[in-house]
């Protein structure tokens, strides 16, 4: 029983966790694009977010279901998840402005 709890917890927290660190990675692939210029960057820029909030996403759906079941009812699994959808949605939402940001600059290039 406790570990069903544990592993509910586990999934949520790697949910939040890849919300959290999903930004400042981002931020630090274009500080680091200004100084050694890294070739592919923009797809790095448009697919590596994106990806990391779909996985946090489908972490979120996975964790939040384990967690509110009567078995395995877990408040910080609850909490962790709420965060991590969060912070995941802001960065799906953000890389996608993202998208239409860097296409209506070509457009005008």
């Amino acid at each position: 029983m406790d570990d069903k709890i544990k592993r509910a917890e586990r999934i949520s927290l790697a949910s939040m966790l890849i919300g959290v660190c999903t930004a400042p990675v981002w931020i630090l692939l274009v500080v680091l694009n200004g100084v050694l210029e890294i070739p592919y960057i923009l797809t790095i820029l448009k697919f590596l977010p994106l990806a990391a909030s779909l996985a946090g996403i489908v972490f979120w759906i996975v964790g939040l279901v384990q967690s509110i079941r009567k078995r395995s009812r877990s408040k910080k699994g609850i909490v962790f998840s709420v965060i991590g959808i969060i912070l995941n949605l802001l960065t799906f939402c953000v890389t996608v402005l993202f998208w239409l940001l860097i296409s209506a600059v070509s457009v005008f290039a």
